[in-house]
């Protein structure tokens, strides 16, 4: 989780006009009965609530409680991820409903609501009762918006976000004696002394504690050669967890394409750094990417832990640029005549296929049509896999070269010695498979070397 650089703010300010509905807790008043208060107008302060923050508690059919469940709900909303409006309303009637608050509830059946939401959701934050004032910037540094009683209005829940230099800010979950239809539409958020603030506290507060922390990690290396890095969870050190590498965007974006794999390559350099060593991932640069435009790259440690919180990796994400590489002399290419047949070879047209123009593909010799599924072939007791193409056998040259082709142990089948010697020696396997394609027409073709 991310924080602005000043100390004790979430996030990024943006105040929206919402709709507003009557508040259900005490006789709402716009600004402190002793004069302290101003109602806050667009600052330029963190808050990683917005636009919930200037959301109003949503018109219960209980005419009182909903104060409790409003501020929850805009804290439950954060740690969801989801700070939509819609969103947050239909946690806030989750937990008044669902978790069974009565009509004016106490911190313990707050904390009890909170906790039953998060347990639900798989949401990996526990709601903590704490007394003391001076508790509250550690929690907002760490990343939990606090929920905090405060004896106006009858009894009200606030939920804090910011505190800073003296100023506490806060939304209320009130707009003052307009309610429905107020002309103050960002009147719920509070910016007031925090002196102010505290002689209104009554010492009755709710935080949230992360359950699980977000992993740890490095980009390494991202350019035309590939993407390398590494990524470690601390709480479980020794074990290998997931990376996730994006192009074009981060996760989860409109446009992003993105890999899940396994981050446990052995790298010596990683073993007193981290007191292990198998942490660490590669993944090619993308033939499609090698187009001379720039393409953002982001890399991911993912929590092994349900819903517990990823890491975007130190050093992503980066810009790179690349152009296709030359074709190699002497390489042929060979037409892949059918998308059943680009199938059955299991290519990834982002991954393998590289652009070139008609020009370039016209200067590189056509050689025979790529048939059908490969035939992938190994003599019992013997290391060596072939694989059968046409009247040749064609050593591949590892395991490595296995994977990128994406054949699997299940894909080998038995042959004979006999049978294996019958057929002629051709050249070794191509170590990776390299498509080529000019975007503006139909053909895609394999690289290979003449046979």
């Amino acid at each position: 989780m991310m924080k602005s650089s000043a100390a004790g703010l979430l996030g990024s300010l943006a105040l929206v006009s919402v709709g507003y509905a009557t508040a259900a807790c005490g006789s709402a008043q716009d600004g402190d009965p002793n004069g302290a208060v101003t109602v806050a107008a667009p600052v330029t302060v963190g808050n990683p609530l917005s636009p919930i923050v200037g959301y109003e508690q949503i018109n219960l059919t209980e005419s009182c409680g909903s104060c409790g469940s409003h501020a929850g709900a805009i804290c439950l909303g954060y740690f969801s991820h989801d700070t939509s409006v819609g969103a947050v309303a239909a946690i806030e009637q989750d937990v008044y409903s669902d978790f069974g608050l009565p009509c004016r509830p106490g911190p313990s059946d707050l904390l009890s609501a909170y906790n039953g939401y998060l347990r639900a959701k798989s949401l990996p934050w526990k709601a903590v009762y704490f007394t003391s004032s001076s508790d509250v910037l550690g929690y907002i540094e760490r990343g939990s918006p606090v929920v905090a009683h405060v004896d106006m209005w009858g009894g009200h829940y606030v939920s804090i976000y910011g505190l800073t230099g003296g100023t506490v800010f806060f939304s209320d979950g009130t707009i003052g004696t307009g309610l429905s239809g107020s002309s103050l539409p960002t009147g719920n958020l509070k910016k007031w002394p925090w002196s102010s603030f505290l002689e209104h506290a009554t010492g009755e507060y709710i935080g949230f504690e992360q359950t699980s922390a977000p992993p740890r990690g490095y980009l390494d290396v991202a350019g035309c050669a590939g993407v390398g890095g590494w990524t470690q969870e601390e709480s479980v050190p020794t074990t290998a967890i997931e990376a996730e590498v994006d192009y074009d965007g981060p996760a989860g974006g409109a446009g992003t394409t993105g890999f899940r794999f396994l981050a446990n390559v052995s790298r010596s350099d990683l073993c007193t750094a981290l007191g292990s060593c198998d942490h660490a991932f590669t993944m090619p640069w993308p033939r499609s990417l090698m187009d001379g435009a720039a393409h953002e790259v982001y890399a991911y440690g993912l929590n092994p832990t349900a819903g517990g919180p990823n890491a975007l990796l130190t050093n992503a994400p980066k810009t790179i640029t690349c152009t296709a590489p030359a074709v190699a002399s002497g390489d042929v290419k060979r037409h892949i005549t059918s998308p059943t047949i680009l199938a059955d070879w299991r290519f990834d047209a982002f991954v393998d296929q590289a652009p070139y123009t008609t020009t370039e593909l016209a200067a590189i010799a056509d050689g025979v049509d790529l048939g059908t599924a490969p035939r992938v072939v190994q003599v019992a007791g013997q290391s060596g896999i072939y694989v059968v193409d046409g009247p040749y056998r064609r050593h591949v040259i590892n395991p490595a070269s296995l994977a990128a082709w994406r054949i699997t142990t299940a894909d080998v089948t038995p042959i004979t010695a006999a049978a294996l010697a019958a057929l002629q020696a051709g050249p070794d396997w191509p170590a990776v498979p390299l498509l080529v394609k000019d975007p503006s027409s139909d053909p895609v073709y394999v690289l290979d070397v003449q046979q």
